[in-house]
């Protein structure tokens, strides 16, 4: 069964800056591959990238499963070449050859049955039609990270989609995308050399394929920053969260503290498990979902300094921690604990907050 994403769904203006520089820059990307044609954007939320297509496009229709996500959409986004339609991508209720280009950007993760959705998606496009679609890379996602998003059901190695995609289609270009500072994608020099060679796979983070049965159709690689979304560090705000895993991460068992800080100023937070009915015998510290770069990291447990953690830094220049996307730290320990202690600097980032995740409870 497909997992209820709505809290993984994408919103401009809620969610970090690098979520928004990686989910719009896709969109933006292939505004002009979809100039003059019928767009059908599947999974499309609450369709802030529908609307974005609609500037170019023909005509656009925004799908998606949620029936609440179309509703805000029909609110927000109101163009007359652009509708929204409330609809399963493995049942779309359009009849065969309805449109020039397919985009379905992060949904195949959230299903099982690739396969099928490949085929509707075929189905409905012409046959000189496009297909645009992406999904998070496995190993650098996840593997690489020793994470588990639990909003997704089966990720892709980049080979497996790339097996997925050729056999329904005769022309495929696959393309990376990650994201530091800046949203960047490139080409891949090609899909068969790339899957071979592992030093061209330490930047991914997703892919994104375009395909069609008839011309090729390839981009040149794009960078994306939107300016309006560099925020200073002074005079700052962030958020220390503990999060105990019940079942998976909840947005309703953690505990909060705030703090205000300047660039440069040394971070504390202390939190007391003593209350607690959970045992917490390892856990993870979030330096929240931007990039930044932070120094000066000091970790105690039950009021002992503790050095035995790893991270996911890009790069580590003496103490001071060059972090891309998902910042964090893992602190793995046998002992019960009672409290924790973080002190860390932040040098350089966009609006961000720590959590402090918890799992393994008995």
């Amino acid at each position: 069964m497909d997992k209820n994403i709505s809290e993984e769904r994408f919103i401009p203006g809620v969610f970090s800056i690098e979520n928004h520089l990686e989910h719009l820059h896709r969109y933006t990307w292939i505004k002009d591959l979809v100039r003059d044609k019928s767009v059908i954007d599947a999974a499309s939320g609450e369709g802030y990238g529908s609307n974005i297509l609609s500037q170019t496009a023909s005509s656009v229709v925004g799908v998606d499963i949620s029936a609440t996500a179309i509703d805000a959409a029909k609110r927000k986004y109101i163009n007359n070449n652009l509708t929204f339609v409330n609809a399963s991508i493995l049942k779309l209720p359009f009849d065969d050859n309805s449109f020039d280009v397919f985009v379905s950007f992060e949904t195949l993760e959230h299903m099982n049955s690739h396969e099928e959705i490949v085929t509707e998606i075929q189905r409905v496009l012409t046959p000189e039609g496009i297909l645009v679609i992406s999904c998070p890379e496995h190993y650098n996602y996840s593997v690489r990270r020793n994470s588990n998003n639990p909003f997704h059901i089966k990720e892709l190695y980049m080979d497996e989609l790339n097996i997925l995609l050729k056999s329904y289609f005769r022309n495929l270009s696959l393309y990376n995308q990650s994201v530091q500072l800046a949203s960047k994608i490139t080409p891949c020099i090609s899909s068969d050399k790339f899957l071979t060679d592992a030093s061209n796979q330490t930047e991914i983070e997703y892919i994104i394929a375009i395909c069609s049965n008839e011309n090729s159709n390839r981009l040149n690689g794009s960078v994306y920053c939107n300016p309006d979304h560099i925020v200073s560090t002074n005079n700052s705000k962030t958020f220390v969260k503990l999060y105990l895993d019940e079942q998976g991460f909840s947005e309703n068992a953690f505990l909060l503290k705030e703090l205000f800080y300047k660039k440069n100023d040394k971070l504390e937070a202390t939190f007391e498990l003593d209350a607690l009915d959970s045992k917490v015998n390892s856990f993870r510290l979030d330096f929240g979902n931007s990039a930044k770069i932070v120094s000066n990291i000091v970790v105690e447990i039950n009021g002992e300094l503790f050095n035995d953690w790893h991270h996911n830094a890009a790069r580590v220049i003496g103490t001071t921690y060059l972090f891309g996307v998902d910042p964090w730290i893992i602190c793995d320990q046998s002992t019960l604990v009672s409290s924790v202690f973080v002190s860390y600097t932040i040098e350089d980032s966009g609006p961000s907050y720590l959590s402090l995740m918890g799992f393994d409870n008995d």
